[in-house]
This record gives structure tokens, C-alpha cells and sequence, in this order.
């Protein structure tokens, strides 16, 4: 019995510290194709802000490792 609720805590500890990087991931993955939509569409100052919080998203993301 003890056993198993060791094991149950150690798979939550494990799925509650990736969730958080692969929220970040996400989040990067969805900045880059805004900035790719802003370049496209010629709005120079919008690409570079997206492009940006992608690469504090992505920092956040090694922080979390």
C-alpha cells in the first residue's frame, strides 16, 4: 500500500514539473507563427515583439529543466 501511494506522489511531482515547460513550449511555438504572420504581412515592429516573448518563452522553458 505504502508502495503505491509513493509511486502515485513521484508520477504527480514528475507531471507537475513538465506541464509547465511544455505550457512554455507551447507558448513559444505560437509566438513564433504570430511573428511569421507579422513578417508576412510586412508589420516589421510586431515580428520583432513576437519573436521576442518567444525567446523568453523558450528561456523560461531551459529555466524550467
Amino acid at each position: 500500500m505504502l508502495n503505491k501511494l509513493l509511486g502515485a506522489a513521484t508520477i504527480a511531482a514528475v507531471a507537475f514539473a513538465v506541464a509547465p515547460a511544455s505550457a512554455a513550449k507551447i507558448t513559444a511555438q505560437k509566438e513564433v507563427a504570430a511573428a511569421q504572420t507579422a513578417m508576412l504581412d510586412g508589420k516589421m515592429g510586431a515580428c520583432a515583439m513576437h519573436l521576442n516573448k518567444a525567446m523568453h518563452a523558450g528561456a523560461m522553458n531551459q529555466a524550467t529543466k
